[in-house]
């Protein structure tokens, strides 16, 4: 079916065009969408503009401290990485000692975003798989950028928040992107045209938005502005966290990651591995690496 064209209705094979049924959003409609979410948790702000600078570790404890639900999930993570110990933590500076800066780093951005999204506020969004999809592509690219040459924290943070801008379009226009997913669902199209041929501002526009917003890095903006393309990789982008996001949302694609026996291997991930310096051999890995974390991120997130 042409992707600029919808049913228009029920019960006639007549097309319509996409504009004469949908009010398109402006930009700046997504951007007053954005400035009216609930703002990061100074935590959560001060270590995502942090990830370049040596951060100031009492600090962070004391920001934590003052948040019961951060803390509570950071425990909650902590005791899922030490399941076996006998005598887990009980506070965050216990914590942090035990399971690192980098873990809880990337445990507070998962809570912050996470926060962002009301459940049921757009009931076509299947916000549990959303969440699935992007923490796998986190713990992926965290595992692929420490054997590529890529920042462990940035790769993680632009794999978690590389489709953010989908949640951000569910979140603030539920209405308009139902509308969108049936579209989407009707056409068998590409979620990005769905979204442009339905509201006129796709969820990579979004999420870049969502970034400058909140003043990231403009590696972790490159990521999500390019997740969705396909670059010519060489040695050169070998430490290219764009890079490593691309493969990893290829691999989270293709694996589930809660099933530890599930595994593929192609020519196209061949290649992906091999411009990123890593080998054929060491993806297996990769892989259970990234399957720890993702199963402790999935026990904390009771997901």
């Amino acid at each position: 079916m042409n992707i600029d064209k919808i049913p228009s209705n029920a019960n006639s094979g007549a097309l319509v065009d996409p504009a004469e049924v949908f009010q398109p959003l402006l930009i700046e409609s997504v951007v007053a969408g954005i400035r009216n979410l609930p703002t990061l948790p100074s935590v959560a702000a001060y270590l995502l503009n942090h990830l370049d600078d040596d951060v100031h570790l009492p600090k962070v404890i004391e920001m934590l401290s003052y948040d019961q639900v951060m803390t509570a999930r950071v425990l909650r993570l902590a005791n899922s990485a030490f399941a076996g110990r006998t005598t887990p933590p009980k506070t965050v500076d216990e914590a942090m000692h035990l399971i690192g800066l980098d873990a809880v780093r990337e445990w507070v951005c998962i809570s912050a975003v996470s926060g962002l999204m009301v459940p049921n506020r757009c009931p076509d969004f299947a916000l549990k798989e959303f969440w699935r999809h992007s923490v796998a592509v986190a713990c992926l690219a965290g595992s692929l950028a420490q054997r590529a040459g890529a920042h462990p924290s940035h790769a993680f943070t632009a794999g978690l928040l590389h489709d953010v801008g989908r949640m951000v379009l569910a979140c603030t226009f539920p209405v308009d992107y139902s509308h969108t997913l049936q579209y989407q669902a009707n056409t068998a199209c590409p979620i990005l045209d769905a979204e442009r041929a339905t509201i006129g501002v796709d969820h990579v526009e979004t999420g870049v938005e969502l970034a400058r917003h909140w003043k990231l890095g403009t590696d972790l903006q490159t990521a999500i502005a390019g997740h969705h393309m396909a670059p010519v990789l060489d040695r050169t982008q070998t430490a290219s966290v764009l890079a490593v996001v691309c493969l990893s949302n290829l691999i989270a694609h293709t694996v589930d990651l809660g099933d530890p026996e599930d595994f593929t291997d192609s020519a196209e991930l061949g290649a992906g591995l091999e411009a990123l310096g890593v080998t054929v051999a060491q993806y297996p890995e990769v892989l259970a690496q990234a399957q720890t974390a993702y199963r402790q991120a999935m026990e904390a997130l009771s997901l």
